[in-house]
């Protein structure tokens, strides 16, 4: 922890332990630091492992879009 600490030159390392204990999120600098420390990208720390498919989630969102305006 001390060297995420001293490589994003934060005052205290608890800073870390809440980003990992989830009580608060980095900003998008820190981010952008972790994913340089870590050879990561900035989505991965921020989505993890989850799998996303674009292409179907943009189909489904269309649908639930266009059966919301077919009630109105």
């Amino acid at each position: 922890m001390n060297e995420i600490k001293d490589y994003l030159n934060l005052s205290c390392v608890q800073s870390v332990y809440k980003w990992l204990n989830g009580k608060c999120m980095p900003t998008v600098d820190n981010l952008y630091g972790l994913s340089a420390l870590l050879n990561v990208s900035m989505e991965f720390l921020v989505c993890g492992t989850r799998d996303y498919h674009l292409k179907n989630s943009n189909e489904k969102m269309n649908e639930r879009l266009f059966a919301y305006y077919a009630g109105l």
